[in-house]
């Protein structure tokens, strides 16, 4: 679908959960560079960045630098971003569904947070 629908689309390479960064933290730099070229190859150099972020996990600290000199290898822009899950105060508990769900499986119990 990305190869048939790319045109005018800018992509980025997602937070620490993205297969970029996964790659990275795997100590598998040949899939970090097959990721990495699969999406200039699809999106163009101009339109594919490389994010960079900082909500304090150390995860993100373990990468961040092989994410900076990745994309100077490619000559790839760098941007600052951050997760962003919701605009609304009162999506709050759906945010908190959602992320049960994917962390702790849809069969769990548990009590919503507000």
């Amino acid at each position: 679908l990305l190869q048939k629908y790319h045109k005018g689309v800018i992509a980025m390479s997602a937070c620490v959960a993205g297969e970029l960064p996964q790659a990275i933290l795997n100590h598998d730099m040949d899939e970090a560079r097959k990721v990495i070229q699969f999406y200039v190859d699809t999106f163009g150099k101009d339109n594919y960045f490389i994010e960079l972020q900082n909500h304090q996990l150390p995860e993100e600290a373990a990468c961040r630098p092989t994410l900076a000199a990745l994309a100077k290898e490619y000559g790839l822009g760098l941007v600052a971003t951050n997760d962003f899950h919701y605009v609304r105060k009162e999506d709050a508990g759906n945010q908190t569904l959602y992320f049960h769900w994917q962390h702790f499986g849809r069969s769990q119990s548990f009590p919503v947070c507000q």
